[in-house]
């Protein structure tokens, strides 16, 4: 699991027990969101109160808040596992918010896995806070929200009757992830002078990405982490400076080649033996610092990578994943998901990998020039993206050919035809023309899901 990760990058440093004063809160949007409660009747008005309350919460009345959110692109690698999130979760709902006395729509969740919807609520969460009844809430404090690709400062006026809101020049930004553009606020804060940064997120990305840029960020960087009721405040300053700059710097490209949101893991293979061969082995680590780099891979990069996923595996003298396969499938195990995988997926893992990295190692950047993910481990069919597996067959043609599958119809994922994305052939029981699997009948358009990032 990435908190696993986490619980291994803070080992040997203790949680804080006091944070500066005058630390400014940089705060993750959709994780306040997410914990934001709702009652029946609670009207969109009422909503923006309640996440404003979470937002100032344990805050200094003078101090600056920076609330940070993701932006939705059309074409996004986060597609993918959103999508898979929503499917899990029986789909998605799209309210449109009309007036602030619209009542919330129950399923809230729901609605919050669109991200036309979250746009829209960013939208009216920032002209909510504009007006004026929030002045004399707001006191002293500064308040930065992201909304697109804009920032805007809100203040009350000295007689805190106005709210007045201004577009920050310097924190307009065209990332998507509010993983990194969090990190491009709290370097905007520590210039404008705070002794300390507190990031308020439960995603251990954002600690990771943090990490591998604490030596850029002049002041105390400090990840506010856990539950309401068992928060713990890690000093990443002091985390990076005992790691040292090589492991914070190899940090992206191994988390990202590990397994995250956007990437697969290796099935038995978990987090923290990796980050203990990332500490100990310099090949290892060399290879994970070169991972986003720059958004292509060269032959020799693939290769070293490669070699990389062999040492994960415990076969360090083997430079071919696939020689490693064939030696440890009997002698190790039959389960083909415990071995490594095949050369073509290593190599397509790698590009997802390299290009994940690239846009974390971009983070203080405020315009990043990110090209599109077709070529780089996905496929782009307009406005889809789905991940690209293999550049070659997953089997012989012959040995394809012999799986069949014993359903009756085979409309669902447990058909061995649609789970190998194959159309069912003669050989299969539901030989009937009405097969929904059939060459006929069917699609190439194949349902696959990732590997979990678990481990």
């Amino acid at each position: 699991m990435k908190a696993t990760l986490l619980k291994a990058l803070e080992e040997g440093v203790e949680p804080l027990t006091t944070i500066p004063r005058d630390a400014a809160w940089i705060v993750d949007a959709m994780a306040i969101l997410q914990v934001t409660k709702t009652t029946t009747n609670m009207t969109y008005s009422e909503l923006a109160s309640a996440v404003f309350n979470g937002i100032t919460r344990g805050t200094q009345p003078d101090g600056r808040i920076d609330w940070v959110v993701d932006a939705y692109p059309e074409i996004s690698i986060k597609n993918v596992e959103r999508d898979r999130r929503s499917a899990a979760a029986s789909g998605s709902l799209t309210t449109k918010i009309r007036t602030g006395a619209q009542k919330v729509d129950q399923q809230l969740k729901k609605s919050l896995r669109s991200g036309a919807f979250k746009a829209a609520l960013t939208q009216f969460l920032l002209q909510e806070w504009s007006s004026k009844k929030y002045a004399s809430r707001l006191e002293k404090q500064a308040l930065f929200v992201t909304a697109g690709d804009q920032c805007f400062r809100l203040k009350a006026n000295d007689g805190m009757t106005e709210v007045i809101k201004a577009e920050v020049a310097g924190l307009r930004c065209t990332q998507e992830e509010a993983d990194t553009r969090m990190l491009l606020n709290a370097a905007h804060t520590a210039d404008h002078g705070a002794p300390g940064v507190v990031i308020k997120s439960p995603d251990s990305d954002v600690a990771v990405i943090a990490l591998s840029v604490s030596h850029q960020i002049k002041t105390q960087l400090i990840f506010r982490t856990g539950t309401q009721h068992r928060t713990r405040y890690l000093d990443l300053t002091a985390i990076g400076q005992r790691l040292g700059q090589e492991v914070c710097s190899a940090l992206p490209g191994y988390h990202a080649f590990s397994g995250c949101d956007s990437t697969s893991a290796f099935t038995g293979r978990g987090k923290v033996s990796g980050f203990k061969l990332l500490k100990e082995d310099e090949l290892f680590r060399s290879t994970m610092a070169g991972i986003g780099q720059s958004f292509n891979m060269s032959a020799d990069q693939l290769a070293k990578g490669e070699k990389a996923i062999c040492s994960l595996y415990g076969e360090k003298p083997h430079t071919s994943v696939n020689d490693v396969r064939h030696r440890m499938f009997g002698t190790q195990t039959t389960d083909p998901c415990r071995l490594p995988p095949c050369q073509s997926a290593a190599h397509n893992h790698l590009r997802r990998a390299n290009y994940q990295a690239a846009i974390w190692r971009m983070c203080l950047e405020s315009c990043p020039d990110v090209p599109s993910p077709h070529g780089h481990g996905w496929i782009v069919t307009d406005s889809e993206v789905t991940i690209k597996w293999l550049d070659v067959s997953p089997a012989p043609t012959a040995v394809m050919e012999c799986v069949s599958c014993k359903c009756q119809q085979c409309a669902d994922k447990r058909c061995s035809c649609k789970k190998n994305r194959l159309h069912c052939t003669g050989a299969c029981k539901c030989m009937s023309e009405n097969c929904a699997n059939s060459k006929e009948t069917g699609t190439d358009d194949f349902d696959s899901d990732d590997e979990s990032d678990d481990e």
